[in-house]
């Protein structure tokens, strides 16, 4: 996902597809803060009701990320306390994800290595494999973290999404 592909705020909403269950999640271009590019996909959240808020980024044609030794981005993160999940889907309908702390104010490239994702509990096992050959959907969620959240609202930065060998 490259925010460049996106030439207006409405183009970015087309793409995500929200799992939204009465919270707020909105998308707009950020010319401020970037990755490579010259605009990054501001992501801003309330999680208010539910705890949990996000979009999905159903791929027109599945993707074979075979031989990805991780996930990389740019990331602006915020201060809130609450986690940003991201979370990609088998076309077996397997999910594997994994959390990033929202705990301090950083802004740059993230890496996150593919044994770092795990299958969620709700997710459902289908043969427990980790399968980078058929991925049908990325997912990019913010989850409070009980304890931990100290503001139910507020906004990311995402830029430069991919799967790296």
């Amino acid at each position: 996902m490259d925010a460049e592909n996106f030439s207006k705020d409405s183009d970015a909403e087309d793409y995500f597809s929200g799992n939204q269950i009465g919270m707020t999640l909105n998308f707009s271009m950020n010319k401020d803060i970037h990755g490579k590019g010259t605009k990054g996909l501001s992501y801003s959240y309330d999680v208010s009701e539910e705890g949990y808020t996000g979009a999905n980024i159903k791929f027109e044609k599945v993707q074979n990320w075979s031989g990805a030794k991780g996930i990389k981005m740019f990331m602006k993160k915020d201060t809130s306390g609450n986690k940003a999940v991201i979370q990609f889907k088998e076309i077996n309908g397997e999910y594997w994800e994994t959390a990033i702390a929202m705990d301090k104010d950083e802004t740059g490239e993230v890496y996150i290595p593919m044994s770092n994702f795990k299958q969620p509990a709700w997710g459902g096992k289908v043969d427990g494999k980790l399968d980078l050959s058929q991925i049908s959907e990325m997912s990019l969620y913010i989850n409070e973290v009980k304890g931990q959240t100290k503001v139910k609202h507020g906004t990311l930065v995402y830029d430069d999404i991919e799967a790296v060998k």
